[in-house]
Protein backbone atom coordinates (compact mmCIF):
# COMPACT_ATOMS: atom_id res chain seq x y z
CA UNK A 1 0.00 0.00 0.00
CA UNK A 2 1.10 3.31 -0.94
CA UNK A 3 2.08 5.72 1.69
CA UNK A 4 1.19 9.74 1.67
CA UNK A 5 3.40 11.95 4.35
CA UNK A 6 0.56 14.39 4.35
CA UNK A 7 -1.61 11.33 5.04
CA UNK A 8 0.66 10.30 8.38
CA UNK A 9 1.14 10.58 12.25
CA UNK A 10 4.36 9.38 13.98
CA UNK A 11 5.03 9.87 17.81
CA UNK A 12 7.35 8.04 20.19
CA UNK A 13 4.16 6.84 21.72
CA UNK A 14 2.12 5.57 18.97
CA UNK A 15 3.11 3.93 15.79
CA UNK A 16 1.28 4.99 12.55
CA UNK A 17 0.83 1.59 10.30
CA UNK A 18 -0.87 1.19 6.96
CA UNK A 19 -2.66 -2.41 7.67
CA UNK A 20 -4.09 -4.14 4.17
CA UNK A 21 -7.07 -7.26 5.90
CA UNK A 22 -9.01 -9.32 3.74
CA UNK A 23 -11.31 -12.07 4.40
CA UNK A 24 -11.83 -15.27 5.54
CA UNK A 25 -12.49 -17.32 8.79
CA UNK A 26 -10.22 -17.55 11.57
CA UNK A 27 -10.91 -18.17 15.49
CA UNK A 28 -9.44 -17.43 18.94
CA UNK A 29 -8.97 -19.67 21.27
CA UNK A 30 -7.56 -19.76 24.72
CA UNK A 31 -6.74 -23.55 25.27
CA UNK A 32 -4.58 -22.93 28.63
CA UNK A 33 -6.77 -20.86 30.29
CA UNK A 34 -10.05 -22.98 29.54
CA UNK A 35 -11.72 -20.34 27.82
CA UNK A 36 -12.30 -19.06 24.50
CA UNK A 37 -13.29 -16.06 21.93
CA UNK A 38 -15.07 -18.33 19.40
CA UNK A 39 -16.63 -15.36 17.58
CA UNK A 40 -15.65 -15.58 13.71
CA UNK A 41 -14.06 -12.61 12.94
CA UNK A 42 -13.30 -12.35 8.96
CA UNK A 43 -9.54 -11.75 7.89
CA UNK A 44 -7.49 -12.56 4.82
CA UNK A 45 -5.10 -15.12 7.21
CA UNK A 46 -4.16 -15.50 10.93
CA UNK A 47 -0.94 -13.38 10.21
CA UNK A 48 -3.06 -10.40 8.97
CA UNK A 49 -5.34 -10.66 12.17
CA UNK A 50 -2.63 -11.36 14.19
CA UNK A 51 -0.95 -8.75 13.55
CA UNK A 52 -3.50 -6.04 13.49
CA UNK A 53 -4.98 -6.85 16.83
CA UNK A 54 -1.42 -7.70 18.72
CA UNK A 55 -1.15 -3.88 17.54
CA UNK A 56 -3.41 -2.64 19.72
CA UNK A 57 -2.68 -5.26 22.44
CA UNK A 58 0.72 -3.58 22.24
CA UNK A 59 -0.59 -0.41 23.11
CA UNK A 60 -3.17 -1.50 25.57
CA UNK A 61 0.32 -3.39 27.64
CA UNK A 62 1.30 0.22 27.49
CA UNK A 63 -1.31 2.00 28.85
CA UNK A 64 -3.59 2.54 26.85
CA UNK A 65 -7.60 1.99 27.28
CA UNK A 66 -9.33 3.98 24.50
CA UNK A 67 -9.28 3.27 20.84
CA UNK A 68 -11.10 4.63 18.45
CA UNK A 69 -12.58 3.90 14.68
CA UNK A 70 -14.28 6.13 12.15
CA UNK A 71 -14.60 5.61 8.27
CA UNK A 72 -15.62 7.78 5.02
CA UNK A 73 -18.26 4.92 3.84
CA UNK A 74 -16.97 1.73 5.47
CA UNK A 75 -19.18 1.46 8.43
CA UNK A 76 -19.53 -2.72 7.89
CA UNK A 77 -15.87 -3.00 7.92
CA UNK A 78 -15.19 -1.22 10.54
CA UNK A 79 -17.50 -3.28 12.55
CA UNK A 80 -15.87 -6.28 11.91
CA UNK A 81 -11.95 -4.89 12.43
CA UNK A 82 -13.01 -3.23 16.06
CA UNK A 83 -14.84 -7.35 17.19
CA UNK A 84 -11.35 -8.91 15.60
CA UNK A 85 -9.16 -6.42 17.19
CA UNK A 86 -11.35 -6.61 20.85
CA UNK A 87 -10.89 -10.38 20.53
CA UNK A 88 -7.52 -10.24 20.08
CA UNK A 89 -7.16 -8.39 23.03
CA UNK A 90 -9.18 -10.80 24.92
CA UNK A 91 -7.74 -14.05 24.12
CA UNK A 92 -4.80 -12.70 25.47
CA UNK A 93 -5.53 -11.16 28.63
CA UNK A 94 -9.38 -11.91 29.58
CA UNK A 95 -9.99 -8.30 30.67
CA UNK A 96 -13.41 -6.50 30.46
CA UNK A 97 -14.00 -4.73 27.26
CA UNK A 98 -16.58 -2.63 25.77
CA UNK A 99 -17.22 -1.70 22.27
CA UNK A 100 -19.33 1.78 22.19
CA UNK A 101 -21.55 2.27 18.59
CA UNK A 102 -24.20 4.56 17.60
CA UNK A 103 -26.60 1.62 17.26
CA UNK A 104 -26.44 -2.13 16.75
CA UNK A 105 -29.46 -3.12 14.64
CA UNK A 106 -29.58 -3.93 10.66
CA UNK A 107 -26.00 -4.21 11.82
CA UNK A 108 -22.72 -6.31 11.95
CA UNK A 109 -23.58 -6.36 15.95
CA UNK A 110 -27.38 -7.53 15.30
CA UNK A 111 -26.25 -10.96 16.16
CA UNK A 112 -25.43 -10.18 20.03
CA UNK A 113 -28.54 -7.76 20.36
CA UNK A 114 -31.18 -10.30 21.90
CA UNK A 115 -32.52 -10.92 25.47
CA UNK A 116 -30.18 -13.49 25.83
CA UNK A 117 -26.89 -11.24 25.60
CA UNK A 118 -28.87 -8.59 27.45
CA UNK A 119 -27.97 -7.29 31.22
CA UNK A 120 -29.02 -4.07 32.75
CA UNK A 121 -25.46 -2.93 33.85
CA UNK A 122 -25.03 -0.10 36.65
CA UNK A 123 -22.27 2.47 36.77
CA UNK A 124 -20.15 1.10 39.92
CA UNK A 125 -19.86 4.88 41.59
CA UNK A 126 -23.21 5.86 40.53
CA UNK A 127 -25.36 2.18 40.87
CA UNK A 128 -28.56 4.23 40.48
CA UNK A 129 -28.15 4.62 37.16
CA UNK A 130 -28.85 1.36 34.99
CA UNK A 131 -28.87 1.32 31.26
CA UNK A 132 -29.15 -2.16 28.87
CA UNK A 133 -25.79 -3.70 28.23
CA UNK A 134 -24.92 -6.40 25.53
CA UNK A 135 -22.71 -9.08 26.17
CA UNK A 136 -21.06 -11.75 24.01
CA UNK A 137 -17.88 -13.82 24.63
CA UNK A 138 -16.68 -11.45 26.75
CA UNK A 139 -17.30 -8.83 24.61
CA UNK A 140 -19.88 -5.85 25.93
CA UNK A 141 -21.95 -3.26 23.71
CA UNK A 142 -23.43 0.09 23.94
CA UNK A 143 -25.53 1.97 22.52
CA UNK A 144 -24.64 5.90 22.41
CA UNK A 145 -28.00 6.64 22.32
CA UNK A 146 -28.78 4.42 25.69
CA UNK A 147 -26.95 6.78 27.58
CA UNK A 148 -27.59 10.15 25.93
CA UNK A 149 -31.58 9.37 26.60
CA UNK A 150 -31.47 8.13 30.08
CA UNK A 151 -29.02 10.64 30.89
CA UNK A 152 -31.91 13.21 30.67
CA UNK A 153 -33.53 11.33 33.79
CA UNK A 154 -29.85 12.41 35.80
CA UNK A 155 -29.45 16.12 34.26
CA UNK A 156 -27.16 16.30 38.06
CA UNK A 157 -24.53 14.34 36.76
CA UNK A 158 -24.56 15.30 32.99
CA UNK A 159 -23.62 13.11 29.71
CA UNK A 160 -20.06 13.81 29.78
CA UNK A 161 -19.65 12.41 33.61
CA UNK A 162 -21.63 9.08 32.71
CA UNK A 163 -19.59 8.12 29.53
CA UNK A 164 -16.15 8.84 31.50
CA UNK A 165 -17.32 6.65 34.73
CA UNK A 166 -19.01 3.88 32.64
CA UNK A 167 -15.77 3.28 30.38
CA UNK A 168 -14.29 3.61 33.71
CA UNK A 169 -15.77 0.52 34.88
CA UNK A 170 -14.01 -1.66 31.57
CA UNK A 171 -10.15 -2.03 30.72
CA UNK A 172 -10.35 -1.28 26.85
CA UNK A 173 -12.58 0.77 24.96
CA UNK A 174 -13.38 0.53 21.89
CA UNK A 175 -15.63 3.27 19.92
CA UNK A 176 -17.15 2.48 16.73
CA UNK A 177 -17.91 6.26 15.50
CA UNK A 178 -19.86 6.66 12.91
CA UNK A 179 -19.31 9.62 10.15
CA UNK A 180 -18.11 12.58 11.42
CA UNK A 181 -21.18 14.48 9.73
CA UNK A 182 -23.05 12.75 12.16
CA UNK A 183 -20.42 13.29 14.97
CA UNK A 184 -21.08 17.08 13.99
CA UNK A 185 -24.83 16.97 14.26
CA UNK A 186 -25.11 15.47 17.29
CA UNK A 187 -21.98 17.36 18.83
CA UNK A 188 -23.51 17.41 22.50
CA UNK A 189 -23.61 13.57 22.45
CA UNK A 190 -20.43 12.66 21.20
CA UNK A 191 -18.14 15.80 22.03
CA UNK A 192 -18.00 14.13 25.47
CA UNK A 193 -16.83 11.07 24.14
CA UNK A 194 -13.69 12.80 21.92
CA UNK A 195 -12.94 13.78 24.89
CA UNK A 196 -12.30 10.44 26.02
CA UNK A 197 -10.16 8.89 22.91
CA UNK A 198 -6.55 8.64 22.85
CA UNK A 199 -5.99 7.80 19.25
CA UNK A 200 -8.20 6.79 15.96
CA UNK A 201 -8.09 4.62 13.33
CA UNK A 202 -9.24 5.03 9.83
CA UNK A 203 -11.14 2.29 7.70
CA UNK A 204 -10.63 3.16 4.13
CA UNK A 205 -11.16 2.13 0.73
CA UNK A 206 -8.28 2.81 -1.65
CA UNK A 207 -11.16 2.15 -4.54
CA UNK A 208 -13.48 4.66 -3.01
CA UNK A 209 -11.98 7.45 -0.64
CA UNK A 210 -9.96 10.29 -1.93
CA UNK A 211 -6.96 11.46 -0.08
CA UNK A 212 -8.42 15.00 0.29
CA UNK A 213 -11.29 13.42 2.32
CA UNK A 214 -8.90 11.50 4.13
CA UNK A 215 -6.71 14.09 5.04
CA UNK A 216 -10.17 16.17 6.10
CA UNK A 217 -10.99 13.45 8.64
CA UNK A 218 -7.52 13.64 9.89
CA UNK A 219 -7.78 17.18 10.48
CA UNK A 220 -11.16 16.86 12.38
CA UNK A 221 -9.61 14.29 15.10
CA UNK A 222 -6.69 16.92 15.41
CA UNK A 223 -8.13 19.60 15.99
CA UNK A 224 -9.42 17.60 19.17
CA UNK A 225 -5.81 16.56 20.07
CA UNK A 226 -6.66 12.83 18.91
CA UNK A 227 -3.62 10.94 17.54
CA UNK A 228 -3.87 9.14 14.31
CA UNK A 229 -3.31 5.55 14.89
CA UNK A 230 -3.32 4.11 11.26
CA UNK A 231 -5.59 2.83 8.63
CA UNK A 232 -7.23 -0.64 8.12
CA UNK A 233 -7.54 -1.26 4.48
CA UNK A 234 -11.36 -2.37 3.06
CA UNK A 235 -11.07 -4.92 0.29
CA UNK A 236 -13.13 -3.84 -2.41
CA UNK A 237 -13.88 -6.06 -5.53
CA UNK A 238 -14.10 -4.70 -9.33
CA UNK A 239 -17.65 -3.74 -8.67
CA UNK A 240 -17.00 -1.41 -6.32
CA UNK A 241 -18.55 -3.14 -3.86
CA UNK A 242 -17.36 -4.85 -0.74
CA UNK A 243 -16.01 -8.11 -0.81
CA UNK A 244 -17.51 -9.85 2.70
CA UNK A 245 -15.69 -13.57 1.51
Amino acid sequence: VAKDNTFESRSEEITTDFKRVEHEHFVFRNEVARDRNSFFFRAKNSENLYGLGDNYYKDFKAGYKHFSFTHLGAAEAQKQTIVGVASLIYYFENVKILIITSKMENTFYKTFKNDECKTQAEISVYPEFKFDLYTHEGISYLEVEEIADKSRAHKLKGIEFLFRQITQDFDVVLYDLPAVSVCKEKYDTYFPLLQLIQNVTFIVSLQRDKFVDLNGLKSYFMNYKIKLKGCVVEKVNGKGETDDR
